[in-house]
């Protein structure tokens, strides 16, 4: 229809009605529209943490007097702490064993604990009497005289054998000199044939060493 041809009432009634529902629904498409521009507007903020990190020290120390207020040395070469046995050990006949004590800790300035375990013993002198002497580990009581008494009453840590055999089951000092270990060594020339024992004389085994090596613990 034109202007020369004007709608009827109940027509334009629907005309009216269909322009109302557009109106209506643009402007809820500004509302909606609005609505999703408004949820840009947001705050955020930050927290930071921080740390600070460091290394301790650390440093394994032996003590081979068998009195604990003699203090504690690092012996870091490999003749650093001579052993001190009980029977002189250069004048051994088959049968005789000979005893020495050693005590095991972390120095004072140690952070952290340590696991400690033993390696072989080496020995530049002859090799026929190192390879037929046996030797045996045990904890023994703090600041105890090693002996053969002291030994029969202690806790065996490392079960006879030979020289160059080491003890891989590590025992615990703890850190700052705190829980340090006392072992005592028993070195024994058998009396057998199998080994010859009854035909060494005059021989001698040189410096024979052990190396005990400390490994930190990982704090908990």
């Amino acid at each position: 229809m034109n202007a020369n041809h004007p709608l009827p009432p109940d027509a334009q009634l629907r005309q009216q009605e269909r322009s109302r529902k557009r109106k209506a629904i643009l402007a809820g498409g500004v509302v909606l529209g609005l609505g999703a521009a408004a949820t840009l507007a947001a705050w955020s903020d930050d927290v930071f943490s921080f740390g600070e990190f460091g290394t301790g020290s650390f440093e394994l120390q032996g003590n081979v007097y068998g009195d604990a207020a003699a203090g504690y040395e690092n012996y870091d070469e490999a003749n650093g702490g001579a052993l001190s046995f009980v029977i002189a050990p250069m004048n051994m006949a088959p049968g005789d064993t000979v005893y020495a004590p050693i005590s095991i800790a972390t120095a004072l300035t140690t952070s952290t604990s340590a696991d400690v375990t033993l390696a072989g013993a080496t020995s530049t002198g002859d090799q026929t009497l190192f390879n037929a002497l046996r030797y045996e580990v045990r904890t023994i009581a703090a600041g105890g005289v090693c002996d053969a008494t002291v030994f029969g009453a202690g806790t065996p840590w490392h079960a006879q054998s030979a020289l160059g055999v080491g003890e891989s089951a590590a025992f615990t000092v703890g850190a700052e000199q705190a829980d340090p270990r006392h072992l005592c060594f028993a070195v024994t020339l058998p009396d057998t044939e199998a080994n010859g024992a009854d035909e060494m004389q005059a021989l001698t085994t040189g410096p024979v060493v052990w190396q005990f090596t400390g490994e930190s613990v990982p704090a908990t």
